[in-house]
């Protein structure tokens, strides 16, 4: 009777060993899958801010030094972001109406670009159809580029600047969406001083 009773005991302790032991094994892969979800819940998080693209706009106007008689207004925008920026849609507005193109506003409010613009002159229609533009990170665009050939037709433009907006939506690789917006093209972001 002694050997069974010694039997029993040791068996339930080894039982008893064994019941913690797989316990203590489920609390700890419990542990570790809780922790590996958020630690790729960070990881996720930190992809997804790596490759976000940041759209900044540079806008300048005036005379560049060294050419007091040139008068210019020039806007683009440069991917300053680690990511791609794709491009959903941009347009000007002006007074409630949309256009996908400065020549085109140039036109209805100014006159005609061939009379009042330099031939280098340029501007980006912002035409987006099924295809979607792709901004690479530190890529530049330029949307337009107005050289005046005179002072008149340069203080036309700046009077007509003040009532132009630009709208611009764009995501990133992930489907982050981002909007730039600029209610007017009055104040330029980069400014040469303007010939006395």
């Amino acid at each position: 009777m002694g050997d069974s009773f010694y039997n029993l005991t040791h068996a339930s302790s080894i039982n008893f060993i064994a019941i913690l032991a797989l316990v203590v094994s489920i609390i700890s892969v419990g542990f570790a899958v809780y922790f590996n979800r958020k630690n790729l819940q960070i990881t996720k998080e930190h992809y997804i801010k790596t490759v976000d693209p940041r759209i900044k706009e540079i806008f300048e106007k005036g005379s560049p030094k060294g050419s007091p008689e040139t008068l210019f207004c020039c806007y683009q925008l440069r991917n300053s972001g680690n990511g791609p920026a794709i491009i959903k849609s941009g347009n000007f507005r002006v007074e409630g109406k949309d256009y996908n193109w400065m020549m085109k506003i140039y036109l209805d409010y100014i006159g005609d670009p061939l009379t009042s613009l330099t031939d280098d002159s340029m501007a980006t229609a912002l035409v987006y159809d099924t295809n979607e533009v792709v901004l690479a990170p530190n890529e530049t665009v330029l949307i337009f580029n107005l050289i005046f050939k005179d002072d008149n037709y340069f203080l036309k433009f700046q009077e007509l600047a003040e009532k132009i907006s630009f709208y611009l939506d764009y995501e990133s690789i992930y489907g982050t969406k981002h909007k730039l917006k600029r209610d007017s093209f009055k104040d330029p972001v980069i400014s040469f001083s303007k010939p006395k």
